[in-house]
């Protein structure tokens, strides 16, 4: 549900500011709310690395789009590469070098469940830096692609097959001759 934006308070310099400051509060509370359904909503999770102290923080959505349990899984790039497929893990330690390295890193990559199947997570890294211009933190939003990748792979099976006999298509035999 998405709420209104809070509209502006004024009050008298005499009166306590009790109200407003429960006010703003709530409001934040309100946002914090809407932002964390957006996230749900559009199969997106956040993480966050503290470069000095390692320490890493996931959301409870991305906790939710891999399937762990926030209260006996503590993150940390070991356990994380643990659930990317096997073969995509080169290409994701590889891209985390890049992001620290000050790049800005997209990259997708599989996850398998365990009933068999494969899902797929798109991942945008960024370094961030304090004030002095050191890295401080590197920063992750994934988001959970595997309808889009369906998708685009029904397309292709559609462009070069037919639909009625699955048997290849012009294009495809044609493609294959050369």
């Amino acid at each position: 549900m998405v709420r209104p934006a809070a509209s502006t308070m004024t009050r008298d310099d005499s009166e306590g500011c009790g109200c407003l400051a429960h006010a703003s509060v709530a409001s934040l509370q309100a946002q914090v709310e809407d932002y964390r359904a957006a996230l749900r909503t559009a199969r997106i999770g956040t993480w966050r690395r503290d470069v000095m102290t390692q320490l890493l923080v996931w959301s409870p959505e991305l906790h939710e789009l891999f399937g762990t349990d926030p209260a006996t899984f503590h993150p940390s790039a070991e356990a994380a590469l643990v659930l990317v497929h096997a073969d995509d893990r080169a290409m994701v330690r590889a891209s985390y070098v890049r992001a620290l390295a000050g790049e800005d890193v997209s990259y997708e990559f599989r996850v398998p469940q365990t009933d068999g199947s494969v899902q797929w997570r798109r991942t945008e890294l960024r370094l961030e830096r304090d004030a002095a211009g050191e890295p401080s933190m590197l920063c992750g939003v994934l988001q959970d692609v595997t309808e889009r990748r369906r998708a685009l792979e029904h397309i292709h099976h559609l462009a070069h097959f037919d639909v009625l006999t699955g048997v290849a298509n012009r294009a495809q035999l044609t493609g294959a001759m050369r």
